[in-house]
């Protein structure tokens, strides 16, 4: 006798009885079953969807993958005979283990996860005919997105990232356009207490504007923000100008408490020299003492940096040289009208107190001219060249002769400026800008 499979059952003991049948008398046959159970494994996920594999094993090993829909799903694995198993689950790589439970299992120590790439195993029994229950949790992985705006230029910065319940360590860097970028650290594991930190790296062009580190929890499948602001520096040029001879000449840079120092030596004249990564703002300059020079206008320049900008101050001194010079003669005006001049000058520039001389001029169309001189602004002595201030008598309006001796005799090379105010630059009206003087001369007297 043979019993046909059943499958729900499993056979306990053979499934066939050969037997003899006596005359008149009974004969037997017995037959053991146990109903064979099965294991549902319900998956859910947080943040997000996924697709799990989950295998089964005792003397035989069975597989199957859920795809979540909606954050779950499930799968069973059926006929299964009476026993103890172990589950396992292999994660989704954009997901972290979160829990398992089993109605009919233990989580033997260390407890799960093992990590990113699985979680368990769990040792689980199926009893003959029932049902065990398996849920397993998982979240999916977050990300921080970071912002970076710059006022004033454009620069690269770099972003570290750090903490969280792994212990992250990563870098990135952001390059602006348009005064912003971002970056992104993604595949984070989430956790609602352990935090990461993001920190900016110093960027020497810039100055931040606010922290630069942000700290903050990334929940499971979301995406946490951090912003940072940069203003570009700037920088100030100072120009030093000097008539009569050169020098060296210090200048204060000062803003609130902050201050720094830098000198120019002047060649030919002329000098530069640049504060470079100033924050903006608003920043006074203020030129040191040189005995041997005297300033022309102010000693100090208030100056606003913008964002990334640069601001400009000059200064002008004449070199405190002595000269005597004379001359008279004719020149032709800017109009091309005919004046006549004649006059002297002495003095040492920059000390007003020192002037001495008188200055006549008469202009055949329009102007007559007639003062004594007030001061000397500048001496050139290796061009042989004066600028003096002096008084018209009749108008009390101040004046500016520049005047120069080029070469002995005159024939028509030495030079004469005349123009409104007492400027070393010519300031309208102008008579003369630097004529040659066509009869006459202009004559450079050595200090004796």
């Amino acid at each position: 006798m043979s019993e046909a499979a059943n499958a729900s059952f499993s056979a306990m003991g053979p499934t066939s009885c050969a037997v003899t049948v006596s005359a008149g008398a009974p004969s037997g046959c017995s037959f053991s079953n146990v109903a064979l159970g099965s294991v549902v494994v319900t998956k859910n996920t947080v943040g997000g969807n996924g697709s799990f594999t989950f295998v089964l094993s005792n003397s035989v090993t069975m597989s199957a993958t859920v795809t979540t829909t909606n954050n779950t799903g499930s799968t069973t694995f059926s006929a299964l005979a009476p026993g103890t198993f172990t589950l396992s689950e292999i994660v989704d790589s954009g997901f972290v283990f979160a829990s398992a439970t089993c109605s009919a299992g233990v989580l033997p120590p260390p407890p799960p996860p093992l990590g990113p790439s699985g979680s368990g195993p769990i040792t689980l029994t199926v009893s003959a005919g029932m049902q065990t229950d398996c849920s397993f949790t998982n979240n999916a992985r977050g990300q921080i997105v970071v912002t970076k705006n710059t006022t004033g230029g454009q620069g690269v910065f770099t972003f570290t990232l750090s903490g969280g319940p792994n212990s992250a360590s990563a870098a990135a860097t952001i390059t602006t356009v348009g005064g912003t970028g971002t970056a992104t650290f993604s595949n984070l594991p989430p956790s609602p207490t352990a935090s990461y930190t993001v920190s900016e790296a110093a960027n020497a062009s810039f100055s931040a504007m606010g922290p630069t580190s942000c700290v903050t929890t990334v929940s499971p499948g979301a995406s946490s923000g951090c912003s940072f602001s940069n203003v570009a520096l700037g920088s100030i040029v100072v120009t030093k100008n000097t008539v009569g001879g050169n020098g060296s000449f210090t200048f204060t840079l000062r803003s609130g408490t902050m201050t720094a120092t830098a000198t120019i030596s002047t060649v030919a004249g002329s000098g530069t020299v640049t504060f470079s990564g100033v924050a903006p703002g608003t920043f006074t300059v203020s030129e040191g003492v040189n005995a041997s020079f005297a300033p022309m206008g102010s000693t100090t320049c208030s100056v606003n940096v913008p964002p990334g900008g640069t601001a400009t101050c000059s200064f002008t001194n004449v070199k405190k040289n002595e000269g005597f010079m004379t001359g008279g003669g004719q020149i032709k005006t800017d109009d091309k009208s005919e004046a006549n001049f004649g006059g002297n000058a002495r003095g040492t520039a920059g000390v007003p107190s020192t002037a001495k001389g008188h200055f006549n001029y008469l202009d055949h169309d329009r102007l007559h001219l007639d003062g004594k001189v007030t001061a000397i602004l500048a001496v050139d002595p290796s061009q042989q060249e004066m600028w003096f201030c002096f008084t018209d008598d009749k108008s009390g309006n101040q004046y500016t002769v520049r005047w120069r001796d080029v070469d002995e005799p005159n024939q028509g090379k030495d030079k004469l400026g005349l123009w409104s105010g007492c400027e070393l630059t010519p300031t309208p009206p102008i008579q003369a800008t630097n004529n040659p003087v066509d009869k006459g001369n202009v004559q450079w007297h050595p200090p004796h």
